[in-house]
């Protein structure tokens, strides 16, 4: 099973006309990191994993900057009429930021 960041990469590739050639798929970021400081290869990994594991690993991370590689992110409720009022107060803070 694929990742959400590994169907969006795949995704990204196809819209240019490209195919990801995977040799290996693994099962959490943290393993990313892991192999990439052993050199096996690179990895693409959440900018707050990398952050982590440069304090205490031998990797270096790189930022994407092209305007695909920013991820929209959106919250799903059923009714906000449902919700708690702290949970409205939440979603009200996180759609205004």
């Amino acid at each position: 099973m694929s990742s959400a960041l590994q169907r969006f990469l795949a995704e990204k590739a196809e819209r240019i006309g490209r195919r990801l050639k995977l040799r290996v798929q693994l099962r959490g970021f943290d393993a990313v990191c892991r192999l990439v400081e052993c050199n096996v290869g690179i990895g693409v990994v959440p900018a707050t994993t990398a952050e982590r594991h440069a304090k205490t690993m031998s990797i270096h991370k790189i930022e994407l900057a092209d305007d695909w590689a920013v991820r929209k992110l959106t919250i799903c409720i059923r009714r906000a009429a449902d919700l708690p009022i702290y949970a409205r107060d939440l979603v009200r803070h996180l759609a205004a930021a």
